[in-house]
C-alpha cells in the first residue's frame, strides 16, 4: 500500500528525472488536466478575437518557491483589449488591477496565449518584451506570489516565471484532475 501511495505521489506531483537538474534548481508548474484543457480553450483564436489572452492564477506550493501550482483561469476581460499593431494588444492597467486583486490571497498570474501548431512553442520578440517589461515587473517587491508568462501549442508549452529577480523557464507538470465523484479524470 505504501508503494502505491509513493507512486501516486510521484505521478501527481512529478517524480524528479534522474538526469534532470537537482530539485532545488528546478522550477515547475503543476496544473490539473482540467485546468490545462480550460486554459487551451480560453486562448483558441475566435472570429471576434484572433489572439485571445488568458491569465493563469498561480501560487507557490511551498516556501522553496520551486513549485508553482495553477489554481484557476481568467479570460482577459474584453474591456482590457485595445487596438494596436500586435496580435493581442491590452491595457496593462487591467493586468495590474487583476494582479493586485489576487495578491491578498498570495495568488500571482501568468499571462497566457497560444501560437497554435505542434511542438514546443517559443515566445516571439513582442512576447519577450511583454514578459520583461510587464509580467516580470509585477513581481518587484512581491515575494508571496509568482508572476510570468506561458505560450501554448496544441501539444506543448513554454513557461517563464520570475525567480530571484529574473525570468527563468519552468517545466510543465500536468496532473490528473479529480471529478466531483472523486475519480481521477
Amino acid at each position: 500500500m505504501l508503494r502505491w501511495f509513493a507512486s501516486l505521489w510521484g505521478w501527481v506531483f512529478g517524480a524528479p528525472d534522474s538526469v534532470a537538474a537537482p530539485l532545488e534548481s528546478m522550477q515547475r508548474l503543476h496544473i490539473t488536466r482540467a485546468t490545462y484543457q480550460e486554459l487551451h480553450a480560453r486562448v483558441q483564436p475566435r472570429i471576434e478575437r484572433g489572439e485571445p489572452l488568458a491569465l493563469l492564477l498561480v501560487r507557490f506550493a511551498a516556501e522553496s518557491r520551486q513549485v508553482l501550482v495553477a489554481v484557476g483561469v481568467i479570460p482577459m476581460p474584453e474591456t482590457a483589449y485595445v487596438s494596436g499593431p500586435d496580435g493581442a494588444n491590452f491595457d496593462t492597467r487591467a493586468v495590474v488591477e487583476l494582479a493586485n486583486r489576487h495578491l491578498a490571497s498570495n495568488t500571482g498570474i501568468l499571462l497566457v496565449h497560444s501560437h497554435g501548431g505542434v511542438g514546443r512553442p517559443d515566445f516571439g520578440d513582442i512576447d519577450r518584451r511583454t514578459n520583461t517589461e510587464i509580467m516580470a515587473k509585477l513581481a518587484i517587491g512581491i515575494d508571496t506570489a509568482p508572476y510570468g508568462a506561458m505560450v501554448l501549442s496544441r501539444d506543448s508549452a513554454t513557461i517563464v516565471a520570475v525567480r530571484d529577480g529574473a525570468l527563468v523557464e519552468a517545466d510543465l507538470v500536468v496532473v490528473p484532475s479529480f471529478g466531483s465523484s472523486g475519480i481521477l479524470a
